[in-house]
């Protein structure tokens, strides 16, 4: 028997469908029905209402009056008819959300049909699916109204045009956070969080902590690597630590100042920067300007007063200038070479040298007594190292294992046996003894073969000697 429908009533407050419990207007939110009500008189093709009873209605839910594709459907939902009028009123549900994503929606009825196809059996015509006036409220919440949820799940997007204030935790890809704000994203060509403001002079990001003292660790700011590995930290205590730190900035400025880095402190006891490198082998600081020609007087590196007077400067071409040098390090000025044994002794810390006359350039132990080839002394004996060695890198001639001494103060083996006792402010020679120097008493052969004074007296035998090296 083909049916037909008179709505009477058939309204969904759409707006109102959602998870239970996931919004409310009041202090309190209770569960939301996910289902309508559906009313109508039923007449069979002659008009007379069907007969009492209970029968079987299923509903479908389409996105056009006709034709369309359905969106959702509830099936073999019970309605009783009673009083002869044909009259059925009856909840249906459950209802999904995702089903009224858009408008408009119309609802197709079939009456006692067993296939729970509309198709052939749908009676008509399908009735448009409209909000009520509450609902409307619920689209478009008034401005003057606090919300409150006391449990939410978006799966949209959520927009706030005024102030939102969460009281506990709140997680945007995060299921169950564990700070005020857990953002979590899975995408490896999107950030997942960006906070901006397009103001001209606009504000960006403020991080405050409870106040920390001077020494404070408690860090306030942390940028981490997934899942833990610790990247930046700015702590209460006003410390800050970067594992690597790079400013790309051609002109990028701190108090200020038209540099790429630059540091500040009024303290007359600490130091404004410290640079370390905690490894076993582990290199300091490293300063690279562009490649200058070897006469060029462009600086690389610089210190200079407050004032701007300058302390020391290191230019391209290699050279550095200091007003005032003080070597802490050593005692002589040295430069290296390579040394030749003699009479079966080898080059230790301490010899005389003289030149090789068969190696032009290089040096041997001295073994002739007041020999006008004495050139010096190797430095390092006693501890004692050398001050300053001079060096060319790019010259054959101007390298060797062993600095020399050919001024300063150095420790020298001497021999008190074969010139005599030596004793403060004599002068030396060289002696027959492979590397050791002696007394100098014969003023003539003395003449261009004084090694340097003594400083330090030697009685008897072998042993070492502070000497002024002042070659003569």
């Amino acid at each position: 028997m083909t049916r037909r429908t008179l709505p009477v009533l058939a309204t969904v407050a759409m707006a109102a469908l959602g998870s239970p419990g996931s919004i409310g207007t009041s202090a309190t939110a209770g569960t939301i029905e996910q289902s309508m009500s559906f009313q109508a008189r039923l007449t069979d093709a002659g008009g007379a209402p069907i007969a009492d009873g209970v029968h079987t209605l299923d509903l479908f839910i389409y996105n056009a009056e006709t034709g369309g594709s359905i969106i959702g459907s509830i099936l073999n939902v019970p309605a009783l008819v009673q009083g002869g009028n044909g009259v059925v009123s009856t909840p249906i549900g459950p209802l999904d959300p995702a089903w009224f994503a858009e408008a408009p929606r119309f609802l197709a009825v079939t009456v006692d049909d067993n296939d729970d196809n509309p198709v052939g059996n749908e009676i008509g015509p399908r009735i448009r699916m409209t909000t009520v006036p509450y609902a409307l409220r619920a689209a478009a919440l008034a401005t003057d109204a606090p919300i409150t949820m006391l449990s939410a799940t978006i799966s949209g997007a959520l927009s706030a045009g005024g102030s939102a204030s969460i009281g506990g935790g709140m997680g945007i890809g995060v299921p169950a956070p564990t700070g005020g704000l857990n953002v979590s994203s899975s995408s490896n060509s999107q950030y997942a969080t960006i906070i901006g403001n397009p103001a001209g002079s606009g504000l960006g990001l403020l991080v405050q902590a409870s106040n920390g003292t001077a020494g404070s660790t408690v860090p306030i700011f942390r940028v981490q690597s997934y899942p833990g590995e610790e990247r930046f930290t700015v702590t209460a205590g006003g410390m800050t630590i970067a594992r690597t730190l790079q400013l790309t900035g051609g002109n990028a400025a701190l108090n200020s100042v038209p540099s790429i880095l630059y540091a500040s402190r009024p303290s007359n006891t600490d130091y404004t920067a410290i640079i370390r490198n905690a490894g076993g082998d582990g290199r300091g600081l490293l300063v690279q300007g562009t490649a200058g020609g070897s006469g060029s007087t462009i600086p690389i590196f610089r210190v200079e007063t407050e004032s701007g007077t300058e302390r020391l400067t290191v230019t391209e071409g290699g050279v550095t200038r200091v007003r005032t040098l003080t070597i802490t390090g050593g005692a002589d000025l040295a430069e290296p070479f390579d040394v030749e044994g003699a009479g079966g002794a080898v080059p230790e810390p301490g010899m005389v040298v003289a030149i090789d006359p068969d190696r032009p350039g290089a040096l041997r132990l001295a073994d002739a007594a007041y020999d006008t080839k004495v050139a010096g002394v190797i430095s390092g004996a006693n501890g004692l190292s050398p001050g300053l060695v001079l060096h060319d890198a790019d010259r054959l001639e101007t390298s060797g294992p062993h600095p020399i001494a050919l001024t300063g103060r150095v420790w020298c083996w001497c021999d008190a046996d074969l010139g005599g006792p030596i004793h403060p402010g004599d002068r030396l020679t060289t002696s027959v003894a492979p590397g050791h120097a002696m007394r100098a008493t014969d003023p003539e052969r003395a003449a261009g073969a004084v090694l340097g004074k003594a400083m330090t007296g030697l009685d008897a035998g072998r042993g070492l000697v502070l000497v002024l090296v002042n070659l003569q």
